[in-house]
């Protein structure tokens, strides 16, 4: 991505940043997230049961200026919430 090579570019510090970037689209009910090592969610389902989906994820943003940022994708149901931290 673009942020993950402008930050590796120049980084003489070796600052880095977990990032976790997602869209949900609340018509159709999909969650859509791309993580660079950000820890995954917790979805809070409707009926009281807690999912930890897994989830692949990216480098942090700062250490692999090429590194792949795979998306995850995630049916919500009416009640249901998602907890990012």
């Amino acid at each position: 991505s673009v942020v993950a090579r402008q930050i590796a570019r120049d980084n003489p510090s070796e600052m880095f940043a977990t990032v976790l970037c997602g869209v949900i689209d609340v018509h159709i009910g999909t969650l859509s997230l791309a993580s660079a090592g950000h820890d995954p969610p917790a979805v809070l389902r409707a009926d009281g049961r807690v999912d930890r989906p897994p989830m692949e994820t990216g480098a942090a943003l700062g250490f692999d200026a090429e590194a792949e940022y795979p998306e995850w994708h995630l049916r919500l149901k009416a009640g249901d919430a998602v907890v990012c931290w």
